[in-house]
């Protein structure tokens, strides 16, 4: 089991919901800082890594949950992705829905297919998120390899989570730790790897010999603006001559 947290802002109910469809995100504006741009991630991510996730999300008064089982799914022999969605109420812990019977049958989905068997023991994974907002992400079920072993390695490293049976020379094709140490290019968030804080490491410091060059934009706006800009000064060259003989 694999678990993911973050305090970021969390999901709304229809946010969370939107994380069934590949290729939506509410996160998509041209001044957006935010990752999770394209809707893509957590779903390919998480089903490489394992079978199954449940998600545990709290925004504003509400907290919400989802199952995204393929276990659950083959099992029960379903030809369509179904997803259980419950919400909460922060400040009450009361369920927040429409239709009881539809909520009592989201909740035995989940308690027998993850890895948490009660409403309170749900509740305890929200207790996780010790902001008034966040994620917690558990994938379970993890990939294995066919000698039976995990694909990843938490074992061998009591700070760091490796690929198993690979042996490269390039440690961000291995580590974990190495590969978040580089994998933002303006790092502006603290990674935490089995609660050890990953040192991140800004690229343009760490190159040999770095050098600053102007750069020029061959942009097609950006030339035209160049031509305009010269030949307004040819205008002005010309009339000044024009009127030396005038």
């Amino acid at each position: 089991m694999l678990c993911f947290l973050d305090d970021g802002c969390g999901m709304t109910p229809r946010q969370a919901t939107d994380l069934v469809y590949f290729g939506r995100s509410s996160k998509r504006s041209s001044n957006s800082n935010m990752i999770g741009h394209y809707g893509n991630g957590l779903k390919s991510g998480s089903m490489r890594i394992g079978k199954d996730f449940i998600l545990f999300t709290k925004r504003e008064d509400t907290m919400t949950c989802v199952l995204f089982s393929q276990t659950f799914c083959e099992r029960e022999g379903l030809s369509e992705v179904v997803v259980p969605i419950p919400s909460w109420s922060r400040s009450t812990r009361n369920p927040v829905v429409e239709d009881y019977e539809k909520f009592t049958m989201q909740m035995s989905v989940i308690c027998k297919y993850s890895p948490f068997k009660s409403e309170n023991e749900l509740m305890q994974q929200f207790d996780a998120i010790y902001g008034t907002s966040g994620t917690l992400v558990v994938i379970y079920n993890l990939k294995l390899m066919l000698n039976g072993e995990p694909e990843l390695d938490i074992k061998t490293d009591s700070v760091d989570i490796l690929m198993a049976e690979i042996h490269e020379n390039l440690p961000a094709q291995r580590s974990l730790r190495a590969y978040t140490a580089i994998l933002y290019f303006d790092p502006r968030m603290r990674i935490f790897i089995q609660a050890d804080k990953v040192e991140m490491k800004r690229l343009p410091y760490c190159f040999y010999r770095p050098r600053m060059y102007p750069y020029i934009s061959s942009s097609f706006k950006e030339v035209s603006m160049n031509e305009m800009k010269k030949a307004e000064m040819d205008v002005k060259i010309g009339m000044q001559y024009s009127q030396r003989f005038f």
